[in-house]
């Protein structure tokens, strides 16, 4: 287990030396606000007939909308974490040191692997003040609003 520990260690340390994953992060932080501020001002703008009508509510119309946006902005940032897994360790030349290294190829997957859902993970817990915006404005469902998270947190992994 130790090995996997240091595998997503090292993996860690490479998204955040270089510029990678600021990049992902700021581009999904950009998305998600975008999808966030767009749910908002479009439920602002409904008028209150329509909402009843539709049976709609903050509750529905933001956090359905934001995690909307949030799956976009995964789908363009998540290929670029997971892309330079193996290819950067090629490319560096340290492929060969890897695979040539005690650990099997099911620990250093997992590593990897646990180091991208850690950076993931992070770019979700960046989207926190959303839930806090929601409840100053309104009362959001918090069993909802979990469970889309765990469902973001799924479809990323």
């Amino acid at each position: 287990m130790s090995t996997v520990v240091s595998i997503i260690r090292r993996e860690l340390q490479a998204y955040f030396v270089s510029p990678i994953a600021y990049t992902v992060i700021v581009t999904f932080l950009i998305v998600a606000s975008f999808g966030f501020q767009y749910s908002l001002f479009s439920y602002a703008s409904t008028s209150e007939f329509r909402l009843e009508g539709n049976q709609a509510s903050i509750r529905t119309v933001v956090v359905s909308g934001t995690v909307l946006w949030m799956m976009i902005g995964l789908i363009f940032s998540l290929p670029a974490l997971s892309m330079r897994l193996f290819s950067e360790e090629k490319k560096s030349g340290t492929a060969e040191l890897l695979l040539t290294s005690p650990i099997t190829t099911t620990q250093l997957v997992l590593g990897k692997w646990l180091g991208s859902v850690a950076v993931m993970t992070l770019m979700l817990a960046l989207t926190g003040p959303f839930a806090f915006i929601l409840e100053w404005q309104g009362s959001p469902e918090w069993q909802a609003l979990g469970i889309a998270y765990v469902g973001l947190f799924l479809y990323g992994g």
